[in-house]
């Protein structure tokens, strides 16, 4: 790991009103990310100017796979109301701060009534709130 990618560890950045997020770990580089691009040729490193441009090539066509040999361990500090967005389309592993075994404070995230109303019966999201069917996720 470079001292970069040491600079970002443990560095928290704040997000909207009380939200924070904290890069905990960093597991493969740039060139784990251009190993795992020339694999399908049994390539390595060609030297730091051809293994940039290939990042930056795979990065500017969208060659996703070889940035997923890249994890990351983050601590987030998020609404319960993003967690459940974040559960429904899980793509990747978590764990949560559990309320029955430590003690649970619940913060003040709340949405204003406006973004707190149901969807019409057909549930997309390009309709408009239906007039008369409010109901706030919060009494406050």
């Amino acid at each position: 790991m470079n001292t970069t990618q040491n600079n970002l560890i443990g560095k928290r950045v704040e997000l909207l009103d009380k939200g924070w997020l904290e890069l905990q770990d960093l597991m493969g580089d740039d060139l784990a990310i251009i190993n795992a691009a020339r694999v399908s040729f049994l390539g390595e490193s060609k030297g730091a100017e051809a293994d940039k441009k290939l990042l930056f090539y795979l990065m500017k066509h969208r060659h996703t796979s070889p940035f997923e040999q890249v994890e990351f361990k983050f601590r987030v500090h998020a609404p319960l109301v993003t967690w459940w967005q974040w559960v429904r389309h899980r793509t990747w592993n978590f764990n949560a701060q559990s309320g029955r075994y430590t003690p649970f404070e619940e913060d003040s995230f709340y949405h204003t009534k406006s973004a707190s109303t149901l969807k019409p019966f057909t549930n997309t999201s390009s309709n408009p709130p239906c007039p008369g069917r409010q109901k706030p996720l919060s009494k406050g």
